[in-house]
């Protein structure tokens, strides 16, 4: 078993592919190199399937050849597996070979990569034997993998196509029969790259990962990383109040297979316990085809399973080639019972069988009249209100179509003539215009708001600023508390002093009068009204009066002398407009004005009774 491979990896950026400087870090080296006048084959960094480097191949104006060749280090074979890893920035301009192998002398085979991007594998006698029905990607690494083996009349080829650099499962697998004339069993010589036919003005295209092989399929040339252990995470020691232990995975047995990527989950997982399944492996944990895990014994007699009856006129299986007859059909045990279908329901279709585009199944008639359902009136509103608003020119929105009929209009509730906000930006001095304000469409109601006394009804505004008008009073202010009214005067004080005060309000039905109450003590019992007196007249006073011992003897009429007792009582010692102890009776509204002086008989009194 021989196994050459080749990464790139040991030359330098720009450097030209030779024999000697293709091995070291790259791997195995070429036993030679061939590269046309005007065409390359050099280390190049611009793009590199795995590492730093790869192969930059490119054909110029003159027609030449580019080869990287393997001989003497392989030896002879009869049959080769090979693996090349390629970079298409376009398809080729003429078709490109890109893997051959060779006898002592003339060709077994070639790889081409055609101008329509597909892959095409060719005999020794440059004949076709098997092509892709896929075009190889562009922009980004591919693999192809293949083998040959080598005879004049046993020959067979085979290649796979890898849409990703390192897929485990080929897009396409091409194989063809074992009778292929690929001219000698005794294979010498392996190129990567064109042979035998000059190319010219292709590329550049880029190579890497060169392998060959003489046991198998290499595969990728980077294996997947394996699966890392999930981490006991908080959500699992949150639920189960305990760390997460993980089983440890078991050792594989022998080198794995290839097969499809195995993407490791995002998070932990709930491992679940498989029931024993008497004398079976409990999991099919492992890699196929391997030995995978122990098989554990059964613990006890196992029951045998009555085979299930037949089913009558169905397959036990769907093994087979798809577009072939399959496996035979087995005939009917019995006779099978028919199943009536029932009617299907009025005016429906009973199925929807046959070709799209078709009159289909036939249209069963309506039996009878059939109620029309009249859809409820739209409105004559807009479906949306899609469109640009804005303040002062509005967006056009969707079209408005009219009613079809008439619609019951709706009176919407009084809004008083306000505007719906007070947006906008306030300031001291002028205000801003803030949203427009629409007129309503309607007559308003007034509304009457309440008396408020003088006081303004808010104190929107600009603190500062003269503010609404204020409402005049409609009658005077009070000043103080009221107090309880007194005998014979008005109910209120309220309104201005010395003025008419408020109206006093009629009386609403009669009022019983009082009678004056008898006359005690000389005195009035009430004093209301107007006084008034009744006047009486003293006659000339005699000596034969009870003053007579103070009066002399002389006449009648002589005059009182101011020695009498009386005199210091009858002279009029109090004046004219003089007070008693009574606060609201005045002397000067009972006695008339009269002089102090000496009384003398011809003297007469006017006055009431007990003055």
């Amino acid at each position: 078993m021989t196994v050459l491979v080749n990464s790139a990896e040991g030359g330098t950026n720009g450097t030209t592919v030779t024999a000697a400087n293709s091995g070291g870090a790259s791997g195995n080296a070429a036993d030679s190199v061939t590269i046309g006048a005007t065409c390359t084959l050099a280390f190049d960094s611009a793009h590199a399937a795995h590492g730093a480097l790869a192969y930059k191949v490119a054909y110029g104006g003159t027609a030449g050849n580019v080869q990287f060749t393997w001989a003497a280090a392989m030896g002879t074979q009869s049959q080769l597996w090979f693996r090349l890893y390629l970079y298409f920035t376009a398809n080729p301009g003429s078709n490109t070979p890109v893997w051959s192998c060779h006898p002592a002398s003339g060709t077994c085979g070639r790889l081409f990569v055609l101008t329509t991007g597909k892959l095409q594998f060719n005999d020794s006698a440059g004949s076709l034997v098997i092509a892709s029905t896929n075009t190889v990607p562009l922009n980004q690494w591919f693999r192809v993998e293949g083998f040959l083996t080598g005879s004049a009349t046993a020959g067979q080829e085979e290649f796979k196509l890898f849409q990703n650099a390192d897929d485990l499962t080929p897009l396409e697998t091409q194989t063809s029969a074992a009778n292929v004339n690929t001219n000698s069993a005794s294979i010498t010589t392996t190129q990567f790259g064109d042979s035998g036919t000059a190319v010219a003005n292709v590329g550049p295209y880029w190579m890497d990962d060169l392998g060959l092989s003489s046991a198998g399929y290499l595969g990728p040339s980077v294996t997947p990383a394996p699966i890392a252990a999930a981490r006991p995470g908080q959500t699992w020691l949150r639920r189960f109040r305990h760390r997460q232990q993980l089983p440890q995975a078991p050792a594989a047995a022998a080198a794995p297979q290839a097969g499809p990527p195995v993407y490791p989950p995002g998070h932990p997982v709930t491992a679940r316990q498989q029931p024993a399944q008497g004398g079976r492996a409990a999991s099919r944990d492992g890699i196929f085809a391997q030995a995978g895990p122990p098989v554990r014994p059964a613990a006890g007699p196992v029951r045998a399973r009555v085979p299930l009856p037949a089913r009558g006129g169905q397959v036990t299986r769907r093994a087979g080639a798809y577009g072939g007859t399959g496996p035979a059909l087995k005939a009917l045990v019995s006779a099978v019972a028919g199943k009536l279908r029932g009617l299907p329901p009025r005016g429906r279709t009973a199925g929807r069988s046959g070709i799209y585009g078709n009159p289909g199944a036939p249209l069963t008639p309506l039996r009878g009249p059939v109620r029309a359902v009249r859809t409820p009136p739209p409105g004559g509103r807009a479906q949306g209100r899609a469109g640009t608003f804005t303040a002062v020119i509005p967006g056009s929105g969707p079209p408005v179509y009219p009613a079809g009929h008439p619609v019951q209009a709706r009176r919407l509730p009084a809004r008083g003539g306000r505007a719906a906000s007070r947006a906008g930006t306030l300031t001291a001095g002028a205000p801003q215009a803030g949203p427009p304000v629409y007129p309503p469409g309607h007559p308003v109601t007034a509304r009457r708001l309440p008396q408020r006394g003088g006081s303004v009804s808010h104190r929107a505004g600009v603190f500062g600023q003269a503010g609404p008008p204020v409402t005049p009073l409609k009658k005077p202010a009070g000043v103080y508390r009221q107090l309880p009214p007194v005998r014979g005067r008005v109910l209120s004080l309220d309104g201005i002093r010395s003025g008419t005060g408020p109206p006093a309000v009629p009386l609403r039905r009669p009022v019983r009068g009082q009678p004056q109450k008898p006359v005690l003590t000389g005195r009035a019992a009430w004093r209301a009204g107007t006084r008034t007196t009744t006047a009486f007249t003293i006659g000339a006073l005699t000596a034969r009066d009870a003053a007579a011992s103070t009066l002399t003897a002389g006449s009648g009429g002589s005059a009182l002398t101011a020695v009498t007792a009386a005199q210091a009582v009858l002279t009029g010692t109090v004046s004219a407009g003089g007070t008693d102890s009574y606060p609201d009776i005045y002397y000067s509204d009972i006695y008339p004005a009269a002089p102090a002086g000496v009384l003398t008989a011809a003297d007469q009194r006017t006055g009431g009774p007990g003055q």
